[in-house]
């Protein structure tokens, strides 16, 4: 059986796979595994910043496209809430787009925008303590003199709890988050055969979110990866 600790977290050694120190660097198992990381905040654009506290979309792009050929598959090792709507579906898509297998494990969280990535491997598995879900999008704004409130798409009811507003602008914030959901509902339910109830917002234990379709398999880390490692073995 592989063992995956020096996979989980290793150290950032090369610029060239990782622009800033403190960024988990991709890593290539033995076995032919090429590793992304995937955690805490997610973010649309590409600062010392944002990689130093959570992963940017234009870095995971950057380090799929360094996925050396000799590679068999990709892992992208997911602990995240979610984070911006922007970039996320075109980072989805190259995921999607990939020739080789891909498949996603999640250590912690794989919510929101976290999810949007996961969908678009070929299989996602998730550790026993994984929580899944919160499908949907939000938008936070001003409302004095309460000070913010937050709006989710209609379909998100439990995403987040809502302050009463206008009905005016609650509709209009409501029809946006709908316009920005509907691009994330139809990814992942073109690549995932899920229940409906997944798309309300609400997230999920593991053993829920594989009786709802949202993932394939629950399994610690080391037996994912040895399990993986069969899946891509060639066999005589």
């Amino acid at each position: 059986m592989i063992h995956p600790c020096q996979y989980i977290r290793p150290a950032a050694t090369s610029k060239s796979r990782s622009t800033y120190p403190d960024r988990l660097a991709p890593t290539l198992t033995p076995d032919g595994t090429y590793i992304v990381h995937v955690y805490s905040t997610l973010y649309n654009y590409d600062c010392i910043l944002a990689d130093f506290i959570g992963t940017s979309y234009h870095t995971i792009r950057r380090e799929i496209a360094a996925c050396p050929p000799h590679a068999n598959q990709l892992l992208l090792l997911i602990d995240s809430p979610g984070g911006s709507v922007h970039q996320c579906h075109d980072t989805a898509t190259l995921i999607a787009s990939l020739t080789i297998p891909t498949a996603a494990y999640i250590i912690g969280e794989a919510c929101s925008a976290a999810y949007f990535l996961a969908s678009a491997c070929d299989q996602i598995i998730a550790s026993p303590s994984a929580i899944v879900g919160s499908i949907g999008v939000c938008i936070t704004i001003p409302n004095e003199p309460n000070g913010t409130i937050t709006i989710t798409n209609s379909a998100a009811t439990h995403k987040r709890p809502t302050i009463p507003l206008s009905d005016d602008h609650i509709a209009y914030y409501t029809d946006l988050c709908d316009q920005l959901a509907e691009p994330f509902h139809s990814f992942v339910t073109s690549h995932r055969t899920i229940s409906p109830d997944a798309l309300s917002g609400k997230v999920y234990s593991a053993h829920t979110a594989l009786a709802l379709g949202l993932i394939d398999d629950i399994q610690t880390i080391p037996h994912a990866l040895d399990h993986l490692h069969k899946e891509t073995t060639p066999t005589p």
